[in-house]
């Protein structure tokens, strides 16, 4: 297996970059961009899947093409994107005109994107997303391109693990209490006052030497 260069150089990137830090959709867009060059294929997608009570799922392409594509399996909830993050296997689709829903199969065939590799974002048991190689008639995707992009999106799943549980943590306040006075501990005796010295003019003549 050979991985391009500039692959693993936007691996290492990803890998120093802190969960505080991320800008996570520029990032996306970033490896949607490269992706093709560096692994092949004509476009990517990635689509990451939020809790529901979070936020709907989040769609990065690489171009509108690629995007309309995304966005087709986004309100389906059908498609290779999909079917992946809820399997967790990925899947090669040659050809996405022959397959449903009829809106990515129509998306498809006016792109001229019509083959598939799915790869999921995932860590244990969890589902983070997926990533999609889009192929057209001079640059089909094959199965093999999984293992070429597989250590770019070990990194990037590493960060997601980040960012998800960075943004669940919360703190608890701890309360700030009041302070208490109780009376019986105020000072209620009187304290004499003590004269004040008096100074060598004020004193009367017959002590002044």
């Amino acid at each position: 297996m050979h991985v391009d260069s500039s692959l693993m150089s936007l691996a290492l990137h990803v890998g120093r970059m802190t969960a505080a830090d991320l800008d996570l959709p520029a990032v996306l867009q970033q490896l949607c961009s490269a992706l093709p060059i560096s692994a092949g294929g004509a476009a990517a997608v990635i689509m990451l899947a939020e809790p529901p009570d979070v936020a709907p799922a989040l769609v990065v392409a690489t171009d509108a093409k690629a995007r309309w594509i995304g966005e087709a399996q986004r309100r389906a909830g059908s498609g290779p994107l999909p079917g992946v993050i809820r399997s967790g296997r990925p899947l090669l689709t040659p050809d996405l005109t022959r397959i449903g829903p009829p809106e990515v199969a129509a998306a498809a065939a006016e792109s001229g994107l019509t083959s598939s590799l799915v790869v999921p974002l995932a860590a244990a048991d969890e589902r983070y997303g997926g990533l999609q190689l889009l192929g057209n008639a001079r640059r089909p995707v094959e199965a093999a391109q999984a293992d070429v992009v597989r250590p770019l999106l070990e990194v990037l799943v590493a960060r997601l693990v980040d960012v998800r549980a960075l943004r669940g943590h919360t703190i608890t306040p701890i309360p700030v209490r009041a302070a208490r006075v109780d009376p019986g501990d105020v000072a209620t005796t009187a304290i004499p006052v003590v004269p004040r010295p008096r100074r060598p003019e004020e004193r009367p003549a017959r002590h002044r030497r």
